[in-house]
């Protein structure tokens, strides 16, 4: 077995481990009258190792936009639309990461509450957001600058003058 074989069967452990063990609190039933809770937490290192191992996950940034995101992660407000949590989140059995800014905001646990209550059964909270994953030694991405269509010498528009 070459060393990139066994790293990525080591990954792959990992990640189902980790799985493993969310797995029945993510369906136990909740006995709070008030409503659905997210159940399931996961620290920064949990959620590294169930991306190297490439599982099919959606990290939602419940910060909505930002100068600053987790890696593969895609901003979605608490309150944003049925048709846009669809569209992020294709399916409603997939594994759903939320996150916020840190311990003192609550919008990724509202967001997370919300995909509970909209059906979504698979549902994980990264308690302390971003101030966690920083503190863990990870680094944040930056969205892709928008760049000007080809052709345009740097302007926006046809490219003409008139």
């Amino acid at each position: 077995m070459s060393p990139s074989t066994r790293r990525r069967s080591l990954t792959l452990g990992l990640a189902l481990t980790a799985v493993a063990l969310l797995t029945p609190r993510l369906w136990a039933e909740d006995a709070n009258p008030r409503g659905p809770r997210a159940k399931a937490e996961i620290n920064a290192h949990g959620l590294v190792a169930l991306m190297r191992a490439r599982l099919s996950i959606v990290v939602l940034d419940a910060r909505g936009s930002s100068r600053e995101f987790l890696p593969s992660s895609k901003p979605c407000a608490p309150n944003a639309s049925a048709s846009t949590v669809a569209r992020l989140v294709p399916s409603k059995s997939m594994l759903v990461v939320t996150y916020d800014n840190g311990p003192s905001q609550t919008l990724g646990s509202q967001l997370a509450e919300r995909l509970i209550k909209d059906g979504y059964k698979n549902v994980i909270r990264l308690p302390g957001g971003v101030q966690a994953w920083k503190s863990a030694g990870y680094k944040m991405r930056r969205p892709a600058p928008v760049r000007a269509p080809a052709g345009t010498g740097g302007r926006r528009g046809s490219g003409s003058r008139r």
